[in-house]
């Protein structure tokens, strides 16, 4: 049977992974309340949204917890999860505390290789699965004896455009 292990309940050396920060420096930036349209338009906005501000803090908007909360980068190349919103380039935010589960896109180490994918795992059957229908990659099923070690669960994706 294959092995898969989560690194929030082992202790291996993390020393290549960046960490959130535990008191990092606030960047509070404008946030317009008002609602922004990505569908068809449904009449004006009130004039008193333009003066609607508070002060967004990404810290606390994409980081639940900091000791578990790390980050990666996606391959400028990589676009075999483009599906889940996670583009060439991107920028994930990895949760180690949150429990893996099927349909949970996931980072792992595989052979050496850190990868980020969609985690299947039923009746003993575990695959990483890419999310890219139009390159339709083929999934990874874990072989008897191969080393999974799961680092974490994808909670968000910053993408540049």
């Amino acid at each position: 049977m294959s092995e898969i292990r989560n690194l929030a309940t082992n202790s291996l050396p993390l020393a290549y992974l960046l960490g959130a920060a535990f008191n990092p420096p606030l960047l509070a930036l404008p946030l317009y309340m008002g609602k922004v349209s990505a569908g068809r338009t449904t009449g004006f906005a009130s004039p008193a949204q333009d003066y609607e501000q508070e002060r967004l803090d990404l810290n606390k908007r994409l980081v639940s917890n900091i000791p578990a909360t790390f980050f990666y980068t996606v391959g400028k190349s990589d676009d075999s999860m483009i599906d889940d919103g996670i583009l060439p380039g991107a920028l994930m935010i990895v949760n180690r505390a949150l429990t893996p589960k099927t349909g949970r896109t996931v980072v792992v180490v595989l052979n050496g290789e850190i990868l980020v994918k969609r985690l299947y795992s039923r009746a003993g059957v575990v695959e990483l699965r890419s999310m890219n229908k139009a390159m339709n990659y083929p999934n990874i099923r874990l072989n008897e004896g191969q080393e999974l070690i799961i680092e974490g669960v994808v909670t968000h994706a910053v993408n540049s455009y």
